[in-house]
């Protein structure tokens, strides 16, 4: 799976949580979705690790800036 197809189900799997459309765009941050605040970005994480069977330290996920940072990651661990 390439960065683009995590993209597309990372925008998938958000919307799916969140309740609201997400593109799936590599520069979106938190601060672009409605509803992505400091107490949902816990369940976004817990939702991407079952999602795609991965573990994210909180390390990792206090460094994402955007989509595409934790795409990356993702294809990081999967590989």
């Amino acid at each position: 799976m390439n960065e683009r197809d995590i993209l597309i189900v990372l925008g998938e799997e958000l919307s799916a949580l969140l309740g609201v459309a997400i593109p799936p765009r590599a520069d979106l941050t938190a601060a672009d979705i409605e509803g992505w605040d400091s107490m949902e970005h816990v369940r976004v994480i817990v939702s991407i690790e079952k999602r795609f069977n991965i573990r994210i330290t909180a390390e990792e996920s206090a460094s994402f800036q955007s989509l595409g940072d934790i795409s990356k990651l993702i294809s990081n661990k999967l590989t």
